[in-house]
């Protein structure tokens, strides 16, 4: 990108939107008594019932488009995935974000969860 005052402000726009659709497991922890969240593991079915996020909904992926009526209008969709590298997750905000929905990708996914919050599943 070059170094010009519309570089500069593009970058500013940039990042000020990231920081916007994005949460942290430490916020959305603090969040998710309000009631306001829905959580989305966007993994295979078979890693969601390994371990996840407590209290999250698994719609994989490949099946999120033709399962969207499954989720609220009403509430922020937080989808997450195994870690920081995995797309899944940003894959999944776009489309939701596409549909309306209001969304916020949780940061690190899974695996940022758990340095400081528990798992449920069959781990």
């Amino acid at each position: 990108m070059p170094a010009t005052i519309e570089g500069k402000l593009s970058a500013v726009d940039y990042f000020s939107a990231k920081l916007s659709y994005e949460i942290t497991p430490w916020t959305l922890n603090l969040k998710l008594p309000e009631g306001k969240h829905l959580v989305l593991d966007v993994r295979d079915k078979d890693k969601w019932e390994l371990e996840r996020v407590p209290g999250s909904v698994n719609i994989p992926l490949k099946d999120l488009s033709s399962r969207l009526g499954e989720l609220p209008k009403d509430k922020t969709i937080v989808p997450y995935c195994s870690n920081i590298i995995c797309g899944l997750a940003v894959r999944a905000s776009l489309q939701l974000a596409e549909k309306g929905y209001a969304v916020q990708l949780m940061f690190g996914g899974l695996e940022a969860w758990k340095k400081n919050h528990p798992v449920e599943g069959k781990k």
